[in-house]
């Protein structure tokens, strides 16, 4: 009975970790690829953060690199509020940035 349960115990971590983790859809990194990204507070890279041709910015998985050196990973982006938050690797400070239609349209 006791070896039941802790199998029991591991298969729900593992399902917890598996479905609870934000899945991030070829979309939504269209999204973010696509969209320039400015400063709002907090942790900072750049004044803005955006993802083009020159590989100043780029993205791997959900890590954000500047001059392909890792710098932050996205913790959350919202389509509808316009906004990427971010989490710096050195050291763990969170920032914001905020889409830029949504920045040049004063909301």
């Amino acid at each position: 009975m006791k070896k039941i349960f802790v199998h029991f115990i591991k298969i729900f971590t593992f399902l917890v970790i598996l479905f609870g983790c934000k899945s991030k859809s070829d979309s939504n990194i269209t999204y973010i690829k696509s969209t320039m990204w400015i400063y709002g507070d907090g942790y900072r890279i750049a004044d803005f953060i955006k993802f083009d041709s020159t590989q100043l910015f780029s993205l791997q998985g959900d890590t954000i690199l500047f001059r392909k050196i890792p710098k932050a990973i996205i913790v959350d982006y919202s389509k509808s509020n316009f906004n990427l938050q971010i989490k710096s690797l050195d050291n763990g400070k969170i920032g914001n940035y905020m889409d830029e239609i949504e920045m040049l349209d004063g909301n």
